[in-house]
């Protein structure tokens, strides 16, 4: 599976894990998948993903399985990750049932001032350990949030999904 994000052009990383995804799946009969990240709304680039399939086109890699403004290639999709939403949140709430997961309400301000508390600090930076203000929230607590429209993300705990 070859995941570019559509925030820019292709760069010779992209270029790179296209080859080595192509490769891999051509050698073990599998199959060249190309599945678009583009949660990053702010920073997408629409123009992007053509350049990304012109490309891959030109190279003579053309993915098995993929979406490409009205063609849709295969079985397995959908293949540009916003509208894989349903399948993903099957899976996290499992892993917030099982306790591998928790709802984070950090604003980005808040993630920013840790940042650079943890900056001040020499630290390495992330939300993590002690840092992780919200992964020990009562359920209660999270759902009382979540009710009342807080926004948040939410992220894995440590340890082996």
């Amino acid at each position: 599976r070859f995941a570019p994000s559509p925030t820019g052009f292709m760069h010779i990383g992209n270029f790179q894990q296209a080859v080595t995804d192509y490769v891999v799946a051509r050698s073990r009969g599998g199959k060249f998948i190309l599945r678009n990240e583009d949660t990053d709304k702010a920073r997408e680039n629409k123009e992007a993903v053509d350049v990304i399939m012109d490309v891959l086109m030109e190279y003579g890699m053309e993915p098995d399985e993929y979406q490409f403004h009205d063609k849709l290639v295969g079985e397995y999709g959908p293949y540009i990750q916003s509208e894989r939403k349903e399948i993903y949140q099957a899976f996290i709430k499992y892993f917030i049932e099982i306790g591998r997961a928790y709802p984070c309400f950090c604003s980005k301000e808040e993630l920013d001032v840790l940042r650079e508390k943890q900056n001040n600090e020499k630290v390495r930076t992330g939300y993590y350990g002690k840092y992780a203000s919200c992964k020990n929230l009562s359920v209660d607590e999270a759902i009382s949030r979540i009710k009342n429209g807080e926004e948040y993300i939410i992220r894995f705990k440590g340890g082996i999904i």
